[in-house]
Parts: C-alpha cells; sequence; structure tokens
C-alpha cells in the first residue's frame, strides 16, 4: 500500500488533473483501508493525502477525504495505532478547527465527526483546538459547532466538561443570537441532571459575568433551580474547606522476565503490548470510587499517563488517567476575586511547610495542598496567573515536602497538585522546570514503588505541558544512564513521550545537539543489562525511528 499512498499523494499535488480522477483514486485507497490492513509505513503519506483532500475548495473531494478519514481511523485503531493517530493526527486539527467554521452546515458537521474519531487517541489536543480555540474564537459558526460538539462527547463519550463552564457561559452573552441560543440549549443539556454543587456553581458564573436575567431566569427554571431569587445563592467556597482526601492507594508491580534481547548491531524487534486485566492495575482509589460514572472501554496506545510495556516490564503509573478524571472531577474548584486573595490564601499555609513533617502539621500540610489543588482548578490559572505562580514557586520546597511524605496519601496528592500545576498552566511554569525535574527524578528512584510511580506519572504529564528544552533532556539522558534500574526503566518512557510531543518540532531537537544525546541513551537502554528496560527502549527506539529513521539504522 505504500507505493499508492505515495502515487495518492501526487495525484492530489496534480493541478492538471480533473477533480473527478482525484476523488476515483481516493475512493480506490480507501476500499483497500476498508479490507486490509495498512502498514505503519503507508500512514504518514496517507494523513498528507487527506490533509490535501479535506483542505481542497472542491466539494466532492473534501467530502472523499472526510469518508476516507473516518474508515482510515477506524482501521488504526483496530490495529492498536492509537499513538500513530496521536502523532500524525496533528497535521489535520488547524485544517480540521477552518473546517468547523465552513458556511456550510454539512461540513461543519463532518469535521466535528473527524474530531470526534480523533479524540480517542488525542483527547488533550482535540479538546485544545475545538473547545479552547473554536469555542472562544471569532468566528461564529464554529462557536456553535463546538458547543454541539461539547454536548455530544459529553453525553456520549464521558467527556468531562467543568473546565470549559466559563468558556460556555461567555457565550451567553454573546454578540450573536444564533451562538447566544446554541449556549443556552446547551448549558442546560449538560446541568439537567449535574448535582447541586455544580448547578449551584454555575449559577455563581452567570452572576459575576452579568449574564442577562432573562437568560439566567430561562436556564435556572430548566434545570430546576429557582429564578425569582428565593434559593439563596451559593456561598462562595470556603478556604477551609477542602474534599476529603482520597483513601490509600495500592500498587503491585508484576511481571516475568524474557529472554535477552539480540545484540545491539541489530534493529530492536517491534514490541507488542500486552494489556493488565482491569483487576491488575494499581490506582489510586477514592471513598467513593464505586459511584463513579464507567466509560466505555477504549482500547488504545500507552498516553503520556499510562505507560505499559510488554509482561517483564510492566509500568503503570499509580495515577492513571481516567482515574486522573475521576479525581479532577471531585476537585472543587475554588473561585477567587482578587491577587490579593491568593496572597492571603498561601500565607496562611506557609507556616505548615516549615521544618520537618510531625504528626501536629502533616494533616495541615494535606489540607493546604487540596486548598492549591482547589486553586489550580478554579479561576486563578486563568485570571491571576502570574500571582498565582509566582506565589506557588516560593512554595516549592513546601510542596515538594508533601512530595516526599512517608504518608502515602499526602505524597500522593503532592503529586497531583504538580500535575494541575503542569496541566492548567502549562508553559507558563517553564521557569520552575529546573528545580521540579530534579526532585521529581529523585522521588522516581526511590525505594518505595508506590511513590516512585506516582513520581513517573507526574513527570509524564509534565513533559506532554511543557515548553522543550535541551535541559530536560540532559536530566531524562542522565536518568537513563542511573545506576537505579527503576530510573532507567521510567526513563525510557519520558524519552517517547518527549518524542511524540516534538514529532512536529524536531528542530529544537536537532539544532542543540539533542539528537547525539537521544542516540547516546537509545544505545544504552537497548544494551541494557535489564530485560524490561531493553523491552521499553525498544519501543523508544521505533518511535525515534518513525522521525530520523536514517539516524535509526545507523
Amino acid at each position: 500500500m505504500e507505493p499508492k499512498a505515495a502515487e495518492l499523494v501526487a495525484i492530489l499535488k496534480n493541478t492538471n488533473l480533473a477533480i473527478d480522477a482525484k476523488v476515483s483514486s481516493l475512493n480506490g485507497v480507501k476500499s483497500d483501508i476498508k479490507q486490509k490492513n495498512v502498514p505503519e509505513d503507508a500512514v504518514p503519506a496517507l494523513f498528507e493525502a487527506l490533509q490535501l483532500s479535506i483542505g481542497s475548495q472542491h466539494t466532492p473531494l473534501l467530502s472523499a477525504g472526510f469518508s476516507t478519514l473516518g474508515h482510515f481511523l477506524k482501521r488504526l485503531f483496530i490495529q492498536d495505532q492509537h499513538d500513530l493517530v496521536a502523532m500524525q493526527g496533528r497535521h489535520l486539527y488547524t485544517l480540521l478547527l477552518e473546517r468547523l467554521g465552513d458556511h456550510k452546515e454539512r461540513i461543519r458537521a463532518q469535521a466535528a465527526q473527524a474530531f470526534t474519531d480523533l479524540w480517542p487517541a488525542a483527547r488533550r489536543d482535540v479538546e485544545q483546538y475545538v473547545l479552547e480555540m473554536a469555542l472562544t474564537g471569532k468566528n461564529n459558526r464554529a462557536k456553535e459547532m463546538s458547543m454541539i460538539w461539547l454536548a455530544n462527547m459529553t453525553k456520549n463519550h464521558g467527556l468531562r466538561f467543568r473546565s470549559y463552564v466559563p468558556s460556555l457561559v461567555t457565550c451567553l452573552e454573546d454578540a450573536d443570537s444564533a451562538v447566544r441560543d446554541t449556549a443556552k440549549a446547551t448549558v442546560v443539556e449538560l446541568f439537567q441532571n449535574a448535582p447541586a454543587y455544580a448547578r449551584s456553581d454555575l449559577r455563581k458564573q452567570m452572576s459575576e459575568l452579568n449574564v442577562r436575567k432573562s437568560i439566567v431566569s430561562t436556564i435556572l427554571t430548566s434545570i430546576g433551580l429557582e429564578s425569582d431569587g428565593s434559593e439563596q445563592p451559593s456561598r462562595p467556597a470556603s478556604r477551609s474547606c477542602v474534599p476529603a482526601p482520597p483513601s490509600r492507594p495500592a500498587s503491585r508491580l508484576t511481571g516475568r522476565p524474557v529472554s535477552r534481547a539480540a545484540g545491539p548491531a541489530a534493529l530492536p524487534s517491534r514490541p507488542t503490548e500486552s494489556r493488565m486485566n482491569d483487576h491488575d492495575k494499581p490506582v489510586i482509589a477514592s471513598s467513593s470510587r464505586e459511584n463513579a460514572r464507567p466509560t466505555k472501554h477504549v482500547p488504545s496506545q500507552p498516553k503520556p499517563t499510562e505507560i505499559r510495556v510488554k509482561d517483564h516490564g510492566k509500568v503503570e503509573p499509580v495515577i492513571a488517567s481516567s482515574n486522573r478524571e475521576i479525581d479532577d472531577e471531585k476537585v472543587e474548584p475554588l473561585i477567587i476575586s482578587s491577587a490579593r486573595e491568593i496572597d492571603d490564601i498561601l500565607r496562611t499555609m506557609t507556616p505548615y511547610f516549615e521544618g520537618r513533617e510531625t504528626e501536629d502539621n502533616w494533616s495541615h500540610r494535606e489540607k493546604s495542598v487540596l486548598t492549591l489543588r482547589r486553586l489550580l482548578h478554579g479561576n486563578a490559572p486563568r485570571d491571576y496567573s502570574d500571582q498565582l505562580l509566582a506565589s506557588i514557586k516560593s512554595m516549592l520546597d513546601g510542596i515538594f515536602k508533601a512530595v516526599n511524605s512517608l504518608r502515602t496519601t499526602l505524597g500522593t496528592n503532592g503529586c497531583l497538585l504538580i500535575q494541575d500545576l503542569a496541566i492548567k498552566c502549562g508553559p507558563k511554569i517553564d521557569f520552575m522546570m529546573e528545580i521540579i525535574m530534579q526532585n521529581l527524578i529523585k522521588l522516581c528512584a526511590g525505594m518505595k514503588k508506590i511513590t516512585a510511580q506516582n513520581g513517573n506519572a507526574t513527570v509524564e504529564i509534565i513533559l506532554a505541558h511543557v515548553s522543550y528544552t535541551h535541559r530536560i533532556l540532559q536530566h531524562i539522558a542522565s536518568a537513563s544512564q542511573d545506576k537505579n534500574v527503576q530510573l532507567r526503566l521510567f526513563s525510557a518512557g519520558w524519552l517517547r513521550t518527549l518524542l511524540m510531543k516534538q514529532v512536529l518540532h524536531k528542530s529544537s531537537i536537532e539544532n542543540s545537539g539533542g539528537v547525539e544525546l537521544l542516540e547516546k541513551s537509545l544505545k544504552k537502554g537497548l544494551s541494557d543489562a535489564n530485560p524490561g528496560v531493553r523491552e521499553a527502549m525498544r519501543r523508544t527506539f521505533w518511535t525515534f525511528h518513525s522521525i530520523w529513521p536514517i539516524k535509526a539504522q545507523t
């Protein structure tokens, strides 16, 4: 199929060919995709062909492109190649975002469906384009379609919508009447069966954004709240009121060693995944985990928060992505009204982190960590980011005292706080990365398995959200050659996450001498004495191979 894919790209680029001929060639490839497996080497060319067809101004070719994309993604998911979809799908996001605001309703719907199809492999990227860019952009049609997409994904795919509510509420006061109507319908659909505290938060946000009373009244009546003022508005979240800490997590690393791989001169074999049964997966349990809404299982390749390698080298972070989402849903956002309020909150908790951990201060530290998590889930990262980040940096020493606590729940919440910081603030925390990486790598080298796994999961999430720097790569390369086997095992996953994140910006690695550092780490890992490290590094090698095939061969 590789020659056929390359030929299709050439056909689509040929401006002298008729549109019918291009559509016919594309449909021919679609027929092959529906009946046969797609070789990995043909995937980049097929994504390029789809980019050309979906970018066409001719409706027949555009429609054929969307149709082919749907079948192509299904085929790749059947082949369990979610990581390829995540890597190559990034070429389509900007184009799909543009199509989401197309003047033709059918094309807008096709673009929305494409984002839905891509979501299982790249949730964060897809949500960023649809719910952070389209929903807050200037194109009214794109705004409408993004809200419809949000309602559909929440209903049918279990998407967590809480963090997008402020943008949705803003649309209630949009200058375009169609956007306002769609926003009203979406808010009602999302909150009709929502918990009481969520509906109270909605009321509060509509009040803070001065949404007109007629719209507020219609929405509150529709979701079962009094709109005549007889119900007392929800009180602001108390600083002392924090969610109950999760129960103690449990974890188990299992696995049987396999035979030593072939010598380093040969290319490593492509690894195969073996999945753990649900009851084998280490998770962060919570007191109400049984009540969490089940979500449909979609088999997938490892994500930044879930690293799985072959049986002998199972490394599944305690903080798995699905459980993170459940945990995030339980964190009640703390809405603040001024930067000074941040100072007051942190000034109150600073004394608890002074000195060593004791029986008297550990519970205060845990409550303080949970309060910081609530701050990050509220409006502070958006409205008062400078003050928030400056305050958190001043408390990093105290936060890492919590992270390194011998009490599992406190240490786990500390890791979740660092994860929240990366997810909510992204590249804004770049200036803290040296301190964060030093402390987390030290944590990952610890003897306590559950603590090390929490540290591993936290590093994965951080790498996926902050900017790439050569210094980060140096930290990981150093870990890959450490005497600690656990650290070498984790570093293989970190390198892979870094490569997948930078696949479209590989020049940033090349220009700083990063490729040589990667090669050194790969050679060391592929010949490692530990079979688990070798297997994990083989997966990283094939990701490297997909970006720099010539260097990988040599």
